[in-house]
């Protein structure tokens, strides 16, 4: 029993650190993409990584969010500040989903906070901009 919890355990600090790259690929790109491109590379991406795409994220109901992404994908709470990050990164590029995704960023990041997630002020000021939104 004990070794199958430091599996997964190693699986799901493995995705952290896959997420974290991503974010990295993302923000921190030499490359210009259009628009169409950077979405096309975000989900090509965001698959690979985790099973998700965009268009899944955006069709999950607001109140079963959390629920899926844990129990569906096994994210634990640094995956999900991560992909608070990747969103976020993603909703300032397409402003039609950026309604639809900022509840859902704004749960994930409170959610990390309730966690234990320590975040920078920097963070909570986003946190009460996309709610106001």
């Amino acid at each position: 029993m004990q070794r199958e919890k430091d599996y997964l355990k190693k699986k799901i600090d493995k995705l952290a650190v896959m997420l974290a790259e991503l974010l990295a690929k993302v923000t921190k790109t030499e490359v210009a993409f259009t628009k169409e491109e950077f979405a096309i590379e975000f989900d090509k991406i965001l698959t690979d990584e985790t099973n998700l795409t965009v268009a899944k994220i955006l069709e999950i109901e607001e109140i079963d969010f959390l629920k899926v992404l844990r129990e569906e994908y096994k994210f634990n709470s640094n995956q999900l500040h991560i992909l608070a990050d990747l969103l976020y990164q993603y909703s300032l590029n397409f402003e039609n989903d950026k309604l639809n995704l900022n509840s859902k960023i704004v749960t994930l990041y409170e959610t990390s906070i309730t966690e234990g997630i320590a975040l920078s002020l920097e963070k909570y000021k986003l946190i009460d901009k996309l709610k106001k939104m």
